[in-house]
């Protein structure tokens, strides 16, 4: 268990500072110890995990994979369509967990369970960020659905967007005809992945439980938030 809780230790520090780069807090100069700290993240997870669980593994780091080229791709704004990408970078904490069980069954629930959870945490933070990442040029998922409904052209495509000029218009958005239905994924969300784990021998104060609850409470006080922000305009 150490050992593999000092690879995910090596794993978080190497995807912190990546994730410092593409945010332009940290110099390209960088990359060789995130290379160092990726590295040795696999050399451990190699000699502890299982091969089930290494099955697992690939298909999780493929999955990080694919979440950092999206973003990549996002922050220089190179596409014209919408994408349906939520991969969840931060799925690679199921790691660990995978390696603490030999069940197959156990496994993939726990796959499961961090899938939907961290998609619907993906989509909160975004939620959260959406106008400072768009200062900064990075489109996410949430923020794509605002822009895309703010092209008054009835295209398919990203429209241009300015800041401050336009972060009323892009919060009005947001809160009137993107939050909604927004809310309703990350709660459904939140339902497959508790549902996922269900059957597990885990007790009902277990670390996943606490994990779904504390965001679900988040999520709750945001919209209450919001019909306050809502019926406040409507008495103006």
């Amino acid at each position: 268990i150490e050992q593999l809780c000092l690879a995910n230790l090596c794993g978080w520090i190497g995807y912190t500072i990546m994730d410092d780069i593409m945010d332009g807090d940290a110099k390209n100069d960088m990359f060789p110890f995130v290379d160092f700290c990726l590295r040795e993240m696999n050399i451990i997870f190699t000699q502890y995990l299982s091969v089930d669980s290494l099955v697992y593994t690939k298909k999780i780091f493929a999955a990080i994979d694919q979440a950092y080229s999206y973003e990549q791709t996002t922050r220089q704004q190179t596409f014209n369509t919408p994408s349906n990408n939520l991969l969840p970078k931060s799925i690679g904490i199921a790691v660990v967990s995978l390696g603490m069980l030999s069940d197959k069954k156990q496994q993939e629930a726990i796959v499961t369970f961090f899938t939907h959870f961290l998609a619907a945490k993906q989509n909160n933070d975004d939620a959260e960020d959406l106008i400072p990442d768009l200062e900064r040029g990075h489109i996410s998922p949430v923020a794509e659905r605002v822009l895309l409904i703010m092209n008054e052209s009835g295209r398919n495509t990203i429209p241009s967007y300015s800041l401050p000029n336009d972060k009323e218009k892009i919060l009005s958005i947001f809160w009137n005809d993107v939050y909604p239905t927004l809310n309703q994924e990350m709660s459904d969300s939140l339902q497959k992945a508790l549902l996922s784990i269900v059957e597990l021998p885990l007790r009902d104060d277990n670390y996943f439980i606490r994990l779904a609850t504390k965001l679900q409470t988040a999520i709750r006080r945001t919209d209450t938030e919001r019909r306050k922000m809502q019926d406040f305009l409507k008495a103006y």
